[in-house]
């Protein structure tokens, strides 16, 4: 579909828009400049906010200019003006690229793009200025309008959402006390068409059902979990963490997790203690891995490590003072003597 197609739609999708643009030479040999501007990444950026994935990214996209950071243009056909500079890139001669750039092949950011045109009066080039006409044009201003107007009614949808991670979320960045507000250069992740979130769930949803009523009994006050990360399952540690926070709860909830920091869990305003090596305590511990029994026997078996239960995607066997219950896509272990 071309831009004047879509712009005529009544209900615009974020899709592909064709873009054709002819010019001539000085000499009047004619040149095309045939691209794709691809919008899908503002797609994947709103998904995974509505899963409290990447919330200050979606949030600060805050003018319609801002879109362009979440579009590719794909390549059809370039004069040699565009080729040239293009190439350069690719081929690591371009001065601002030490290295090829990780893009799908023939795909470049637009603002990359957009990077290769300048105007100098009599001296800009006949292509660059084909591409700063269509560029400054009212068609291309719509094109941005349509998309941005699409992010704010997301954006609106997404205040609108009760997760409690989403609301803490939006809670710190209103009040100018989220974390990234003091980072020079916050995140902005302009994601391929082949794109896997985090945010998938890894396991049953019995299983999420049942780590939710552990984490919510009151004699759990703290978690060690380990790598490797799933998503689905810290966020509802830092669920509980919230929600005891808010209620000022004296039954604080701790996370201990055994793996290297991540920066994109960072967001939430929660503390998560991170571990490098062994295994990190808490009254309760959840395994989604594959364990080595030695080290799991010893930590079980430990009197001031103990923990009062623990969750395990299968049967890894009996532990002494500890009883056995096989559900759903879990198996839970719990001391007997707190039974």
């Amino acid at each position: 579909m071309d831009l004047d197609q879509w712009l005529k739609t009544k209900n615009k999708q974020l899709d592909d828009v064709e873009i054709e643009l002819d010019g001539y030479y000085f000499k009047g040999d004619p040149f095309s400049i045939k691209i794709r501007l691809k919008s899908f990444p503002i797609t994947h950026l709103i998904e995974d906010s509505m899963h409290a994935y990447r919330v200050y990214e979606f949030i600060n996209i805050k003018r319609p200019a801002d879109v362009l950071k979440y579009i590719w243009i794909e390549i059809i056909q370039l004069p040699k003006y565009f080729q040239n500079k293009y190439e350069s890139i690719i081929d690591k001669k371009n001065y601002r690229f030490t290295s090829s750039p990780d893009w799908p092949e023939g795909f470049i950011p637009f603002n990359e793009f957009d990077r290769f045109s300048e105007w100098f009066g009599d001296d800009t080039e006949r292509e660059a200025e084909c591409w700063l006409l269509f560029r400054e044009g009212e068609g291309f201003t719509e094109f941005c309008s349509t998309l941005f107007e699409e992010v704010l009614l997301h954006q609106g949808k997404l205040r609108e959402n009760t997760d409690v991670i989403i609301q803490e979320e939006l809670r710190l960045i209103d009040s100018h006390s989220h974390r990234y507000d003091y980072v020079q250069t916050p995140s902005c992740e302009l994601t391929k068409p082949n794109y896997e979130t985090i945010t998938k769930p890894k396991y049953s949803r019995q299983y999420y059902i049942k780590l939710r009523e552990l984490l919510n009994q009151e004699s759990i006050s703290s978690v060690s979990y380990r790598y490797p990360i799933d998503y689905q399952t810290v966020k509802l540690f830092c669920d509980q963490q919230i929600v005891r926070r808010n209620e000022k709860s004296e039954n604080a909830f701790e996370i201990n997790i055994l793996d290297d920091p991540k920066e994109k869990l960072s967001g939430w305003g929660c503390i998560i203690n991170w571990y490098f090596e062994g295994l990190c305590i808490g009254d309760l511990h959840v395994e989604q891995s594959i364990i080595d029994s030695e080290l799991l026997q010893k930590y079980i078996g430990s009197n001031s490590m103990s923990p009062i239960c623990f969750l395990h995607l299968e049967d890894v066997g009996d532990f002494q003072n500890y009883r056995k219950n096989i559900g759903c896509a879990w198996v839970l272990y719990t001391q007997k003597a707190l039974e």
